[in-house]
């Protein structure tokens, strides 16, 4: 952070999770504490579904602050 000149970082997040792998949830409690520590003001997910995120809360107690979904014209 201090290369980037920052004290903080606003919003960070985790993309695509790849549950076959399993580490999602251990990535996530890394940010958790990151956020814990005031690294991080705000933790969230990209493109992960409803089923991924109860288990990010069941396991950490903490919600994402945000979910960035995969939406353009052409995706359907």
């Amino acid at each position: 952070m201090a290369r980037m000149g920052l004290d903080y970082i606003d919003l960070y997040l985790i993309h695509w999770p790849n549950p076959s792998q399993g580490q999602f949830v251990e990535a996530w409690q890394a940010l958790v504490d990151a956020q814990k520590q005031g690294v991080v003001k705000h933790i969230g997910v990209s493109n992960f579904l409803p089923g991924h995120i109860d288990l990010l809360i069941r396991s950490t107690g903490v919600t994402p602050a945000v979910n960035q979904v995969e939406l353009y014209p052409f995706f359907q």
